[in-house]
């Protein structure tokens, strides 16, 4: 389907047509064109390209354009193109700009913020400017294209009239002679309400729509939709649809649309892939999720998580900049399938937020922190509000991970348990960023190389001393992690019960 805004259809008394894109020379020749433009411009930006599409509406029915560009974008990779995150580089010019009164005009004023956020990064200015705006749509990278026939463009961007076309549409009546259990097939798994009748030699399949107008739905009209592909694939077929259109008063009309197998050689048949969900509630929720546009990027099939000894795969990921969020649809359940499940997610480090159908659901996913209720369809103004907050933990937890850097030890001896809690991180995450020069890192500790070196000293005066003896000696100089440390200058306890006092420290091969 393409964007409403983008619908080109004439109207003749109570009827209705798309204006389909004839597969003439010119038109080919055009599509032709408007590929090469994607092909071509590999490594520029978004707003760029569309610039240079810009110059072939002149003349043109932009919509036509727009229409083919659309198709296209759907066909490319765009990535952000950036050395540095562009997130915190906007915040910290912000943060900087503040200091300053807010919002700055002056051209000098706003270099030396560059010239200091530039600093703080260790990089140019010129990677400042560039990375200030990066993940903005329009500054994306196009990185990949697919390529696509320029006659095969035309009958996909007629299909995609078409189907935008039934968005409306408050029934419809398909006949079709020959195989029809795909039809029925794709009516059913859509959950549209249809009657199935033998007539002459094929099947009249009528699709009932909302009762009235005031019940139309965006989920009913995709629907409808998106069982388009699956008719046009057949030999003989005829599709008559009520459309509802706005006349020049503003009051919905009812148009009749006509739809037959003598139009194929205009609509692209080839079989389009499509998402494998386990159910309409899944599918529904991807497709209104991709159309709210919020920058969120939405997976199917996400990435295999770990919980403890178990393995689980949540039905979706959310992805934006940093920021991944997973999400799963609970259906049926017994309390015990509940118990496991939330002992999984408990073992987790990554965020699952559970999608709960109130009618199956029990007391015990109370105790979920991220769980949402509901009925017939997913209320994503409820999830919007929890990947808000994912998304500021996250772009707060990328700031305090990279003040890691400026990280200066207070002692010879560090545990990065403390670090953890004073910038408000996982142990992990400290592990896995902080590096201080002249320290090492061992097990779950700090130490510096200049008194590990005095230990190393010491230690050859105690060796076949007590295990008792050394621990204390570690001790004294902050040490609780004993056998990390004893492990690393060569040594080892040889025990001979388990007091420490008859355990002997001797050095190892």
């Amino acid at each position: 389907m393409l964007p409403s805004e983008l619908l080109v259809a004439k109207i003749y008394g109570n009827k209705i047509f798309p204006r389909f894109a004839r597969l003439s020379r010119d038109n080919i020749e055009l599509a032709s064109e408007v590929i090469e433009v994607f092909k071509s411009n590999i490594g520029r930006k978004r707003d760029e390209i569309i610039d240079i599409l810009s110059e072939f509406e002149q003349g043109i029915n932009y919509r036509f354009i727009r229409g083919l560009r659309v198709l296209l974008e759907r066909r490319s990779t765009f990535e952000v193109k950036s050395k540095l995150n562009p997130a915190e580089v906007r915040k910290l010019i912000f943060e900087e700009a503040s200091k300053v009164g807010g919002v700055v005009t002056d051209k000098e004023i706003r270099g030396k913020i560059i010239e200091s956020v530039a600093s703080r990064f260790s990089a140019s200015v010129e990677e400042i400017e560039e990375a200030l705006w990066a993940d903005q749509e329009g500054e994306q990278i196009l990185s990949a294209f697919s390529d696509i026939d320029p006659e095969e463009l035309l009958k996909r961007y007629n299909l995609s009239l078409a189907q935008t076309l039934l968005f409306s549409a408050t029934s419809m009546n398909v006949y079709v002679e020959g195989s029809f259990k795909d039809v029925l097939r794709e009516s059913k798994y859509r959950g549209l309400m249809y009657f199935a009748e033998k007539t002459g030699g094929g099947v009249s399949l009528t699709i009932d729509g909302p009762a009235s107008l005031l019940k139309l739905t965006e989920k009913y009209g995709t629907s409808m939709a998106k069982i388009l592909p699956s008719i046009v694939s057949l030999d003989k077929w005829s599709l008559r649809a009520n459309i509802v259109r706005r006349d020049m008063d503003g009051k919905p009309r009812i148009y009749e649309f006509l739809l037959t197998y003598r139009d194929k050689h205009l609509l692209s048949v080839k079989e389009r892939e499509r998402e494998v969900f386990d159910s309409s509630v899944e599918e529904d929720f991807y497709t209104a999720f991709q159309s709210l546009g919020t920058g969120w990027r939405i997976g199917r099939e996400s990435d295999t998580l770990i919980a403890g000894s178990s393995v689980f795969m949540p039905d979706f990921i959310l992805e934006k900049g940093n920021a991944k969020v997973y999400v799963e649809i609970v259906g049926f359940w017994t309390e015990n399938y509940v118990k496991k499940k939330l002992e999984k997610l408990g073992k987790l480090q990554e965020k699952v937020i559970l999608l709960v159908n109130e009618e199956l659901a029990c007391s015990t996913f109370q105790r979920y922190p991220d769980v949402i209720y509901y009925r017939r369809r997913i209320p994503l103004k409820s999830l919007l509000e929890i990947l808000g907050r994912r998304e500021s933990e996250t772009d707060m937890k990328a700031l305090r991970t990279s003040e890691l850097k400026n990280y200066k030890p207070r002692g010879k001896v560090v545990y990065l348990n403390e670090v953890a809690t004073e910038y408000g991180l996982s142990l992990d995450a400290v592990k896995e960023n902080i590096k201080v020069e002249g320290y090492l890192l061992l097990g779950d500790m700090l130490i510096s190389e200049s008194f590990l070196k005095e230990l190393e000293t010491k230690m050859k005066c105690f060796e076949g001393a007590t295990r008792s003896d050394v621990e204390e000696e570690l001790k004294r100089h902050g040490i609780r992690d004993i056998d990390t440390v004893l492990e690393f200058l060569g040594f080892k306890t040889i025990w001979r019960g388990v007091d420490p006092r008859k355990a002997k420290i001797v050095k190892t091969n």
